[in-house]
C-alpha cells in the first residue's frame, strides 16, 4: 500500500470515530426530564437548568417564615427585600411554594404580601408590608335574656380603628348578625352596652384559631363563645 493510500484510510477511520462519539453524546443529552432555567438573584446570566418545581405543593399557611422557604424562592424574596424587587426572564419560584394571593411572608415579626407581575416576558416580584388578614366575617350576637337593646362597638386595637358600630333591639332568645369585619391578625375590643350593664371584651385573631363568631348577652353579662384551636401545618411537609 502506498503512503498516500494509507493516510487516506487512516483519515477515514478517525472521521468515523469522531462522528460516532458526537452522535452518542447527543443521544445522552436528549432525555425527557422536565427542566427549567433558574437565574440567580442579582445576576443577568441564567444558571444551569434545574428540575422544575413539580415536586412541590403550595403550603396553605396564612403566614410563612421567609427563612423556611426552599431555594431558590428564598433568594428571590430576600433579593426583593434588599433591592426593592426581583426580576427574571424565566419563571418565579415563589408562586410554586405558596399562594401569593393569600399567604403572607414574615421576617423578624414584620409581615409582607407578595406582588407578582408579568410584562414583556419578565416576571417581577415585589414585597409590600401588610398585616395578614383571615378575610371578612360577621359576628352573631345572641340574646339570652328578655327584650333588650344592644349597642356594640368593635375596634381593631393595633391601628386604633373602629370597625363597627351597631345597635340592635332583640326579642328573648333572638339573635342578629352584624356586618362583615376584616379579621386582621391582632387584638380586638368589643364594647357591649345594654340598659342593664356595659361590658368590654377583648380577643386576638390568630392564625391557628377560627375567627370569633359569637357574642352572647345575658341579663347582666356579655361573653364570647370559645373558638376551636387547630394545630398549624408544617410547610416543610409540602416542600
Amino acid at each position: 500500500m502506498s503512503r498516500r493510500t494509507f493516510l487516506l484510510s487512516a483519515g477515514t477511520v478517525v472521521s468515523t470515530l469522531v462522528t460516532g462519539c458526537l452522535g452518542s453524546s447527543g443521544a445522552a443529552e436528549n432525555d425527557n426530564t422536565e427542566t427549567r432555567t433558574i437565574q440567580s438573584p442579582g445576576s443577568s446570566t441564567p444558571n444551569k437548568q434545574q428540575p422544575y418545581f413539580a415536586e412541590f405543593d403550595r403550603c396553605p399557611r396564612l403566614v410563612v417564615s421567609i427563612v423556611r422557604l426552599p431555594e431558590p424562592a428564598r433568594q428571590e424574596v430576600e433579593t426583593a427585600l434588599e433591592t426593592g424587587s426581583y426580576e427574571t426572564n424565566s419563571e418565579l419560584s415563589l408562586p410554586h411554594v405558596i399562594d401569593t394571593t393569600r399567604s403572607y411572608l414574615e421576617r423578624d415579626e414584620t409581615y409582607y404580601q407578595a406582588k407578582v407581575s408579568d410584562s414583556d416576558a419578565t416576571e417581577r416580584l415585589e414585597l409590600i408590608e401588610a398585616t395578614p388578614t383571615k378575610g371578612q366575617y360577621p359576628i352573631t350576637v345572641e340574646n339570652h335574656d328578655g327584650q333588650i337593646t344592644v349597642d356594640i362597638v368593635i375596634t381593631y386595637l393595633k391601628e386604633d380603628t373602629r370597625l363597627l358600630t351597631e345597635s340592635h333591639s332583640l326579642a328573648p332568645d333572638d339573635q342578629v348578625t352584624t356586618g362583615d369585619i376584616d379579621r386582621k391578625l391582632g387584638e380586638y375590643q368589643a364594647t357591649v352596652d345594654t340598659s342593664q350593664f356595659s361590658k368590654t371584651l377583648t380577643w386576638r385573631e390568630e392564625e391557628h384559631k377560627d375567627p370569633l363568631e359569637t357574642i352572647i348577652v345575658t341579663d347582666d353579662d356579655a361573653y364570647y363563645r370559645p373558638r376551636p384551636v387547630a394545630e398549624p401545618v408544617q410547610c416543610e411537609d409540602f416542600w
